[in-house]
């Protein structure tokens, strides 16, 4: 077992925990509407932000693991290796760094909104 492959499935254990917790946070929630939401981020839509972005990390993280175990259980050996090949055409260095800006840019936005400027 590799260091990546040891990363990948502490990302893809960190998406399930936190995904895990926000199912059971939402389901036993007594609030009403998008209050419920609030509680899975004890109360902050920034936690509640950055709960999402660790599941999407964690589950990016482990995506090959995803499809080693998907085609392993279709036993389709070329598939895998297709799907691999699509996921890095879309998984690049470049779409990696965009979609952070793009995170960061909100987590500073809430965080300016509780924090009282604009």
């Amino acid at each position: 077992m590799t260091f990546h492959d040891i990363l990948a499935w502490i990302g893809l254990a960190l998406a399930a925990v936190v995904m895990f917790d926000g199912v059971t946070t939402y389901t036993r929630s007594t609030s009403t509407g998008s209050a419920r939401w609030l509680d899975v981020g004890r109360g902050s839509a920034t936690m509640l932000w950055q709960q999402f972005g660790l599941m999407i990390a964690g589950t990016v993280a482990g995506m090959d693991k995803i499809v080693d175990f998907v085609t392993g259980l279709a036993g389709d050996t070329a598939a895998d290796a297709a799907i691999k090949s699509a996921i890095g055409s879309w998984f690049t260095p470049t779409t990696a760094a965009i979609a952070l800006a793009a995170y960061a840019s909100i987590t500073v936005a809430a965080r300016m909104r509780t924090m009282g400027r604009k």
